[in-house]
């Protein structure tokens, strides 16, 4: 019995609160809605008048003897154009590009040496990953840099640097085992 009388005044007090609560939650929109009549009533709306559009007079293109320029030319432009001076230094532009040639010298670390009978071969990687061979005599970089002299621990490479007049100077690169590809030694 102490119990059940416990439960309706338990009942009691949470439909008491219950009620309370909601009543506390309704709110009134009244003052909002005045507000914005009030706005909407006061404020004017004002639209700047649409501009004016003339039209533009026809043009007529008049050069139709030339090439139309929507039409790409017949006659191709060589990329390259090799003005030789006398007595200048220039590469062989002719010859086949080897993987190498396609690598700054600051992307290219050497990494070690392999020898094949009596032939040196310089172990290259680039800063790309790939592990490249070459010997004296194959090319490298991008100035047509041809390995002159491969030792244990560094290889010579003679770059041909355009010198703006046409002409190409030599410049002796010394690439030294380096940890990774942009710490060589340039001399």
């Amino acid at each position: 019995m102490k119990n059940s009388r416990f439960k309706r005044i338990q009942l009691l007090f949470i439909s008491l609160g219950s009620l309370i609560m909601f009543a506390g939650c309704s709110h009134s929109t009244d003052d909002l809605a005045q507000f914005t009549a009030n706005v909407q009533a006061t404020t004017s709306i004002s639209l700047e008048p649409t501009p004016e559009f003339h039209a533009l007079p026809d043009y007529q293109y008049q050069a139709s003897a030339m090439r139309s320029p929507f039409i790409s030319p017949v006659t191709a432009v060589p990329t390259h154009v090799a003005t030789q001076r006398g007595n200048c230094r220039m590469p062989n532009f002719a010859r086949q590009l080897s993987a190498l040639e396609s690598y700054g010298i600051d992307a290219i670390a050497m990494s070690g040496i392999l020898r094949i009978n009596d032939t040196a071969f310089a172990l290259f990687k680039t800063n790309d990953g790939k592990l490249h061979k070459a010997q004296i005599g194959h090319y490298l970089g991008l100035f047509h840099g041809k390995i002159t002299h491969i030792e244990s621990d560094y290889v010579l490479v003679d770059q041909l640097i355009p010198d703006g007049a046409g002409c190409y100077q030599s410049k002796q690169t010394r690439i030294a085992i380096a940890s990774d590809a942009g710490d060589n030694i340039h001399a």
